[in-house]
């Protein structure tokens, strides 16, 4: 390769984001710059950004899916500098469907004309020229081309394979001369990369079809936890210049400790479990993560229990903190057995407790946290033999009851324990969401054996978690002492 800094780069989809922030600066550090886009008339931000910076590009017009397009462009650009000494793959389409199922094929195989074969064939394009001068290949990849990302199916299915591909190309064309780079960036502001396919929250759910419901999970789960290890496109561009210039780069460059870690864990997991437990997480119900949240702060709460507390007496009924958490040990089994689908019966929830109640909780604990999240269970019916002499219900229902159960239950140990309890708004939020749909306050609250008492009034300026725990009829200044 030439000198670093002088050679000819050309980079494809330039229109805006990541191809454009490396342009820039491929032309600062001193390359003559060919600047692609498919459409020349959106490269108008391109030249304000270069006018900007002070430097000089040759934006040329390339569209990565016309193979008379590509042979074209590299004829002018070798008519024009007489050389090429490095591609950047950097083109790109957003996923804009939900569900290969409900798109069918041909919007597939169009997510992979731009993706894979795009890719494939430009380098192969480019490959003489590249051979001719030892330059480089550099294709922006992304951690989707590791693990799998849900309703992401033909992004990620090309990503995945432009993995292989360069993976496959490397020890080939290294033999030759050319090194091939991956650079793989998390998710990227600063690009109108999903802009440009015109996906909506709205549109995918418009076409989701039988996975509407799993799509809204997935996008509230993306708008809870937002972008972990989200970059700005100079950041990523920063690296892309790193594979151009280092005398040894890597084959796969991260763009970010965040995306060294991600990568870490599919590479450490063999049999794909922790990656499944992963994504399925990120379809889940809201409910699902608040309930394991919640479920496992009564964990807490129960394993706090000193020798002297078990007969102390609770908020709940009549009970002591021993037959209250006897009582939620077995409410966890028979939610669990529920949850798995078994047809049980009232004695069948009645189980023995055994010597460490400590232990047997926080084993029921686990056991019904895992029922309600192995794949398929939220799609059941279930059977709830305690509930009104007997209900049959959706899952997601009957994860909702066991979560607010067990938020009020966890208050009732720890009121009784002398323990704060410091639970999520979100949780409370949730749970109060639930309480007025499912457990109004009226006439059945004053019935013999109602699951909760008459609703308390309360100032205006109580907590949230006080007025979600006096609509479910306890006293929140309730003290054992």
């Amino acid at each position: 390769m030439t000198a670093i800094g002088t050679g000819v780069v050309l980079i494809t989809g330039c229109s805006s984001g990541i191809g454009l922030e490396t342009a820039v600066l491929c032309a600062q550090a001193g390359y003559t710059t060919v600047a692609t886009l498919r459409d020349l008339d959106r490269a108008d931000q391109l030249r304000q950004a270069a006018e900007t910076a002070g430097v000089k590009l040759d934006i040329r017009r390339l569209d990565v899916t016309d193979e008379s397009s590509i042979h074209g462009c590299l004829a002018g650009v070798l008519g024009t500098h007489g050389r090429l000494d490095a591609l950047v793959n950097n083109a790109g389409l957003a996923n804009t469907f939900a569900s290969v199922e409900t798109a069918g094929m041909a919007r597939f195989r169009a997510n992979l004309e731009v993706n894979l074969f795009g890719v494939v064939a430009v380098t192969r394009a480019a490959l003489p020229h590249l051979r001719a001068s030892r330059g480089r290949v550099v294709t922006v990849g992304s951690t989707r081309g590791l693990i799998g990302q849900p309703f992401n199916e033909a992004y990620s299915t090309a990503k995945f394979a432009v993995e292989g591909f360069m993976e496959s190309l490397a020890p080939v064309a290294g033999a030759l001369g050319v090194r091939v780079v991956m650079v793989e960036p998390g998710p990227v502001l600063g690009t109108a990369f999903g802009a440009n396919a015109g996906v909506t929250r709205e549109s995918l759910l418009a076409e989701a079809g039988a996975y509407a419901e799993v799509l809204t999970d997935y996008l509230d789960w993306v708008v809870r936890g937002g972008y972990p290890g989200v970059q700005s496109a100079r950041e990523v561009a920063e690296v892309l210049l790193c594979a151009l210039t280092d005398d040894a780069p890597p084959f796969r460059m991260m763009t970010s400790e965040w995306g060294e870690q991600y990568a870490r864990t599919k590479l450490a997991d063999p049999d794909g479990t922790a990656v499944a437990a992963m994504t399925r997480s990120w379809v889940a119900p809201r409910t699902l993560d608040l309930h394991r949240r919640a479920v496992e702060q009564s964990v807490e709460i129960v394993g706090a229990i000193r020798e002297d507390q078990w007969l102390r007496p609770t908020p709940c009924a009549d009970w002591t903190v021993s037959q209250l958490v006897a009582h939620m040990i077995r409410e966890n089994r028979g939610f669990a057995a529920a949850a798995r689908g078994e047809q049980t019966q009232p004695a069948d929830w009645d189980t023995p407790i055994g010597a460490d109640p400590r232990a047997e909780y926080a084993a029921s604990a686990r056991e019904v946290i895992a029922a309600f999240g192995a794949d398929g269970a939220l799609n059941r019916t279930v059977w709830l033999p305690l509930i009104r002499d007997g209900i049959r219900l959706p899952a997601r229902q009957a994860l909702g009851f066991h979560l607010l159960d067990y938020l009020v239950h966890g208050w009732d140990v720890a009121a009784a324990i002398g323990r704060p309890m410091d639970v999520g708004g979100d949780v409370v939020a949730a749970v109060q969401e639930i309480a007025d749909r499912d457990v109004p306050d009226g006439p059945r609250r004053h019935r013999p054996q109602a699951s909760f008492a008459p609703a308390r009034a309360l100032p205006d300026d109580a907590t949230p978690l006080d007025r979600l725990l006096a609509f479910l009829g306890r006293d929140p200044g309730w003290s054992a002492r």
